[in-house]
Protein backbone atom coordinates (compact mmCIF):
# COMPACT_ATOMS: atom_id res chain seq x y z
CA UNK A 1 0.00 0.00 0.00
CA UNK A 2 2.79 2.40 0.94
CA UNK A 3 4.65 1.58 -2.28
CA UNK A 4 1.51 2.23 -4.30
CA UNK A 5 1.06 5.64 -2.67
CA UNK A 6 4.70 6.45 -3.40
CA UNK A 7 4.11 5.67 -7.07
CA UNK A 8 0.97 7.81 -6.99
CA UNK A 9 3.06 10.62 -5.49
CA UNK A 10 5.51 10.43 -8.38
CA UNK A 11 2.74 10.22 -11.00
CA UNK A 12 1.10 13.34 -9.53
CA UNK A 13 4.47 15.10 -9.68
CA UNK A 14 4.95 14.22 -13.37
CA UNK A 15 1.38 15.23 -14.26
CA UNK A 16 2.19 18.74 -13.06
CA UNK A 17 4.41 19.09 -16.13
CA UNK A 18 1.80 17.63 -18.49
CA UNK A 19 -1.46 19.31 -17.47
CA UNK A 20 -0.31 22.92 -18.22
CA UNK A 21 0.43 22.01 -21.86
CA UNK A 22 -2.98 20.37 -22.52
CA UNK A 23 -4.38 23.62 -24.04
CA UNK A 24 -1.73 23.27 -26.75
CA UNK A 25 -3.60 20.14 -27.86
CA UNK A 26 -6.99 21.83 -27.72
CA UNK A 27 -7.95 20.71 -24.21
CA UNK A 28 -9.10 23.80 -22.35
CA UNK A 29 -7.64 27.31 -22.33
CA UNK A 30 -4.25 28.29 -20.94
CA UNK A 31 -4.24 29.97 -17.54
CA UNK A 32 -2.33 32.95 -18.91
CA UNK A 33 -4.93 33.64 -21.58
CA UNK A 34 -7.76 33.27 -19.11
CA UNK A 35 -6.13 35.57 -16.59
CA UNK A 36 -5.83 38.48 -19.03
CA UNK A 37 -8.96 37.87 -21.14
CA UNK A 38 -11.08 40.30 -19.09
CA UNK A 39 -8.30 42.85 -18.59
CA UNK A 40 -5.42 43.07 -16.15
CA UNK A 41 -6.27 43.78 -12.54
CA UNK A 42 -3.80 45.55 -10.23
CA UNK A 43 -3.19 42.35 -8.26
CA UNK A 44 -2.05 40.18 -11.20
CA UNK A 45 1.74 39.66 -11.48
CA UNK A 46 3.13 39.49 -15.04
CA UNK A 47 3.51 36.06 -16.58
CA UNK A 48 7.23 35.53 -15.82
CA UNK A 49 6.54 35.68 -12.10
CA UNK A 50 4.42 32.55 -12.39
CA UNK A 51 7.55 30.69 -13.48
CA UNK A 52 7.99 29.94 -9.78
CA UNK A 53 5.59 27.07 -10.44
CA UNK A 54 8.34 25.47 -12.54
CA UNK A 55 10.69 25.58 -9.55
CA UNK A 56 8.01 24.18 -7.24
CA UNK A 57 7.08 21.40 -9.68
CA UNK A 58 10.73 20.42 -10.11
CA UNK A 59 11.38 20.28 -6.37
CA UNK A 60 8.11 18.38 -5.93
CA UNK A 61 9.23 15.78 -8.50
CA UNK A 62 12.62 15.40 -6.82
CA UNK A 63 10.99 14.86 -3.42
CA UNK A 64 8.55 12.33 -4.91
CA UNK A 65 11.32 10.42 -6.69
CA UNK A 66 13.50 10.36 -3.58
CA UNK A 67 10.57 9.16 -1.47
CA UNK A 68 9.94 6.29 -3.89
CA UNK A 69 13.58 5.22 -4.04
CA UNK A 70 14.58 5.61 -0.38
CA UNK A 71 12.02 7.13 2.01
CA UNK A 72 13.57 9.30 4.69
CA UNK A 73 12.04 10.12 8.06
CA UNK A 74 11.44 13.73 7.03
CA UNK A 75 10.00 12.63 3.71
CA UNK A 76 7.54 10.37 5.49
CA UNK A 77 6.36 13.23 7.69
CA UNK A 78 5.59 15.58 4.79
CA UNK A 79 4.52 12.86 2.36
CA UNK A 80 0.76 12.96 2.96
CA UNK A 81 0.41 16.78 3.00
CA UNK A 82 2.44 17.06 -0.21
CA UNK A 83 0.49 14.25 -1.86
CA UNK A 84 -2.86 15.89 -1.06
CA UNK A 85 -1.63 19.37 -1.99
CA UNK A 86 -0.31 18.10 -5.32
CA UNK A 87 -3.51 16.20 -6.08
CA UNK A 88 -5.58 19.27 -5.24
CA UNK A 89 -3.38 21.43 -7.44
CA UNK A 90 -3.92 19.11 -10.40
CA UNK A 91 -7.68 19.31 -9.89
CA UNK A 92 -7.43 23.09 -9.67
CA UNK A 93 -5.39 23.40 -12.88
CA UNK A 94 -7.76 21.16 -14.83
CA UNK A 95 -10.79 23.03 -13.49
CA UNK A 96 -9.27 26.42 -14.33
CA UNK A 97 -8.28 25.36 -17.84
CA UNK A 98 -11.48 23.54 -18.76
CA UNK A 99 -14.30 25.20 -16.79
CA UNK A 100 -12.96 28.69 -16.10
CA UNK A 101 -15.26 29.21 -13.10
CA UNK A 102 -13.74 31.70 -10.65
CA UNK A 103 -15.96 30.67 -7.74
CA UNK A 104 -15.02 27.00 -8.02
CA UNK A 105 -11.34 27.81 -8.52
CA UNK A 106 -11.22 29.95 -5.39
CA UNK A 107 -12.87 27.27 -3.27
CA UNK A 108 -10.46 24.64 -4.61
CA UNK A 109 -7.46 26.78 -3.67
CA UNK A 110 -8.37 26.74 0.04
CA UNK A 111 -7.76 23.01 0.77
CA UNK A 112 -4.52 23.16 -1.23
CA UNK A 113 -3.41 26.05 0.98
CA UNK A 114 -4.32 24.07 4.11
CA UNK A 115 -2.47 20.95 2.96
CA UNK A 116 0.68 22.91 2.07
CA UNK A 117 0.60 24.70 5.42
CA UNK A 118 0.12 21.36 7.15
CA UNK A 119 3.27 20.13 5.41
CA UNK A 120 5.22 23.14 6.66
CA UNK A 121 3.94 22.55 10.18
CA UNK A 122 4.99 18.90 10.12
CA UNK A 123 8.38 19.83 8.67
CA UNK A 124 8.89 22.11 11.66
CA UNK A 125 7.24 20.10 14.44
CA UNK A 126 7.91 16.47 13.46
CA UNK A 127 11.41 16.69 11.99
CA UNK A 128 14.75 18.33 12.66
CA UNK A 129 14.07 20.80 9.84
CA UNK A 130 17.15 21.87 7.90
CA UNK A 131 19.85 19.50 9.11
CA UNK A 132 22.59 20.53 6.71
CA UNK A 133 21.86 17.93 4.04
CA UNK A 134 20.86 18.70 0.46
CA UNK A 135 17.80 16.50 0.85
CA UNK A 136 16.44 18.48 3.79
CA UNK A 137 17.07 21.71 1.84
CA UNK A 138 15.07 20.39 -1.12
CA UNK A 139 12.26 19.11 1.09
CA UNK A 140 12.00 22.32 3.08
CA UNK A 141 12.20 24.51 -0.03
CA UNK A 142 9.54 22.45 -1.78
CA UNK A 143 6.94 22.65 0.96
CA UNK A 144 7.84 26.24 1.86
CA UNK A 145 7.64 27.60 -1.70
CA UNK A 146 4.42 25.66 -2.26
CA UNK A 147 2.80 27.13 0.86
CA UNK A 148 4.05 30.65 0.13
CA UNK A 149 2.88 30.74 -3.46
CA UNK A 150 -0.52 29.31 -2.47
CA UNK A 151 -0.81 32.26 -0.08
CA UNK A 152 -0.26 34.57 -3.05
CA UNK A 153 -2.60 32.52 -5.26
CA UNK A 154 -5.45 32.80 -2.77
CA UNK A 155 -4.79 36.51 -2.21
CA UNK A 156 -4.76 37.48 -5.89
CA UNK A 157 -7.80 35.31 -6.67
CA UNK A 158 -10.02 37.11 -4.18
CA UNK A 159 -10.25 40.48 -6.03
CA UNK A 160 -11.11 38.73 -9.29
CA UNK A 161 -13.87 36.81 -7.55
CA UNK A 162 -15.29 39.94 -5.92
CA UNK A 163 -15.20 41.87 -9.20
CA UNK A 164 -17.14 39.10 -10.88
CA UNK A 165 -19.77 39.04 -8.13
CA UNK A 166 -20.14 42.84 -8.20
CA UNK A 167 -20.05 43.09 -11.98
CA UNK A 168 -16.93 45.24 -12.01
CA UNK A 169 -14.21 45.46 -14.62
CA UNK A 170 -10.50 45.00 -14.02
CA UNK A 171 -9.94 48.78 -13.99
CA UNK A 172 -12.80 49.58 -11.60
CA UNK A 173 -11.97 50.54 -7.99
CA UNK A 174 -8.33 49.53 -8.41
CA UNK A 175 -7.40 50.58 -4.87
CA UNK A 176 -10.03 48.25 -3.47
CA UNK A 177 -8.81 45.41 -5.68
CA UNK A 178 -5.23 45.95 -4.55
CA UNK A 179 -6.13 45.95 -0.86
CA UNK A 180 -8.27 42.85 -1.34
CA UNK A 181 -5.06 41.06 -2.30
CA UNK A 182 -2.52 42.73 0.02
CA UNK A 183 -4.56 42.44 3.21
CA UNK A 184 -5.25 38.68 2.91
CA UNK A 185 -1.60 38.07 2.04
CA UNK A 186 -0.51 40.02 5.13
CA UNK A 187 -2.95 38.31 7.47
CA UNK A 188 -2.13 34.85 6.13
CA UNK A 189 1.60 35.47 6.48
CA UNK A 190 1.18 36.62 10.07
CA UNK A 191 -0.88 33.54 10.91
CA UNK A 192 1.69 31.32 9.21
CA UNK A 193 4.57 32.93 11.11
CA UNK A 194 2.79 32.80 14.46
CA UNK A 195 1.28 29.32 14.34
CA UNK A 196 2.71 27.26 11.48
CA UNK A 197 6.40 27.75 10.74
CA UNK A 198 9.18 30.15 9.80
CA UNK A 199 10.18 28.34 6.64
CA UNK A 200 12.43 30.60 4.54
CA UNK A 201 10.93 29.20 1.32
CA UNK A 202 7.55 30.55 2.36
CA UNK A 203 8.86 34.09 2.73
CA UNK A 204 10.76 33.84 -0.54
CA UNK A 205 7.61 32.84 -2.45
CA UNK A 206 5.44 35.52 -0.83
CA UNK A 207 8.08 38.18 -1.48
CA UNK A 208 8.34 37.07 -5.10
CA UNK A 209 4.57 37.41 -5.44
CA UNK A 210 4.56 40.89 -3.91
CA UNK A 211 7.36 41.90 -6.25
CA UNK A 212 5.18 40.71 -9.12
CA UNK A 213 2.25 42.82 -7.92
CA UNK A 214 4.56 45.83 -7.64
CA UNK A 215 5.90 45.26 -11.14
CA UNK A 216 2.36 44.98 -12.49
CA UNK A 217 1.07 48.15 -10.85
CA UNK A 218 4.14 50.34 -11.27
CA UNK A 219 5.51 49.32 -14.67
CA UNK A 220 2.75 47.52 -16.58
CA UNK A 221 -0.31 49.51 -15.46
CA UNK A 222 1.70 52.60 -14.47
CA UNK A 223 -0.42 53.21 -11.40
CA UNK A 224 2.57 54.32 -9.37
CA UNK A 225 0.80 54.97 -6.06
CA UNK A 226 -0.44 51.38 -5.98
CA UNK A 227 3.04 50.14 -6.75
CA UNK A 228 4.55 52.16 -3.90
CA UNK A 229 1.90 50.84 -1.51
CA UNK A 230 2.81 47.30 -2.54
CA UNK A 231 6.46 48.08 -1.83
CA UNK A 232 5.52 49.18 1.69
CA UNK A 233 3.84 45.85 2.32
CA UNK A 234 6.81 44.03 0.77
CA UNK A 235 9.12 45.88 3.16
CA UNK A 236 7.14 44.49 6.09
CA UNK A 237 7.71 41.00 4.69
CA UNK A 238 11.41 41.78 4.37
CA UNK A 239 11.51 42.71 8.06
CA UNK A 240 9.83 39.42 8.89
CA UNK A 241 12.21 37.44 6.68
CA UNK A 242 15.27 38.96 8.37
CA UNK A 243 14.14 37.39 11.62
CA UNK A 244 13.93 33.92 10.11
CA UNK A 245 16.85 31.62 10.97
CA UNK A 246 18.12 29.03 8.51
CA UNK A 247 16.86 26.30 10.84
CA UNK A 248 13.07 26.49 10.87
CA UNK A 249 11.50 26.74 14.30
Amino acid sequence: MRKSLSWLFLIIALLHFIVPVLPTFGIGESLGQRATAQGIGPELPPGPFFSIWGVIFTLYAVVAWRHLRAPSYTGQQIFLPLLLAGLGNLVWMLTAQILGANQIEFVLLLPILIFSWWGCYRFRAQTTGYNGTLLSLVQGACIGLFAGWLTIAVSISLPELVREVLGRGSSDAVWQSLWMSLLPATVLALIFTRYISQNWGYYLAVSWGLLGIFWNTYFRLEVHALGLMTLCVAFLFYRLARRVPLRAR
